[in-house]
């Protein structure tokens, strides 16, 4: 089956991830403070993160607070709801990112870019990546350019994300992964954007996307 979709909001960019089947965080949607478990419902060695998830419109760089307590997350959950006009928050555990990025994957071909560390100063233009590799074909098979230490990320790392790239190849469009590599040993999905149609051969059976996925 295929997948179609659009960046038509953050909540439904997130939710397209499980769609996917890729790895992510352990996250929780609520829309409401009393929705919030009173315990924590998995290890969270970096504490627990809060991020704005409306369903009505995509935005980048919307509030969000990272290495939380979680004795504080519902006062923050309640917090911006009520104050930075969303309807819908995402709570999950924080890591210490390794490297972080993004993998832009287009019907012919894939950039990987990375930085060293968090992406967010990639994400709001304060740096340029530290890694950049391009493949030039849905394959992804081989790179045809190499930017920075790729080493030091690790091939078997720039291997996952190649094979992830190929098996969500659009046949139009593009779609735009946002990952990161923890310190923990684990590389999740967090973030997506674009609009196309992705031929799911990761999609999990039986999941019907929900309608803000469709065109």
């Amino acid at each position: 089956m295929s997948v179609q979709y659009a960046a038509r909001s953050k909540l439904a960019a997130l939710r397209l991830i499980d769609v996917l089947a890729l790895p992510h965080p352990n996250w929780l949607f609520t829309r409401a403070v009393g929705e919030v478990p009173e315990r924590p419902w998995a290890q969270a060695y970096a504490g627990w993160t809060v991020r704005c998830a409306p369903s009505d419109r995509y935005a980048f760089c919307l509030p969000s607070r990272h290495q939380l307590d979680y004795a504080d997350v519902s006062a923050v959950v309640s917090h911006l709801l009520a104050n930075a006009g969303v309807d819908c928050c995402v709570v999950y555990p924080s890591w210490r990112s390794r490297y972080s990025g993004n993998c832009l994957i287009g019907p012919e071909g894939t950039v990987v870019e990375a930085v060293a560390g968090e992406i967010a100063p990639l994400l709001r233009g304060r740096v340029t990546p530290d890694i950049v590799v391009t493949y030039a074909s849905p394959d992804c098979l081989r790179s045809s350019v190499e930017r920075g230490d790729v080493e030091d990320m690790g091939r078997p790392l720039l291997a996952r994300l190649a094979a992830v790239s190929r098996e969500l190849t659009p046949v139009r469009g593009s779609l735009t992964l946002e990952w990161v590599s923890t310190h923990a040993g684990g590389l999740l999905f967090y973030d997506s954007y674009g609009s196309g149609d992705v031929f799911g051969s990761r999609t999990r059976s039986g999941v019907r996307p929900p309608d803000r996925y469709r065109d």
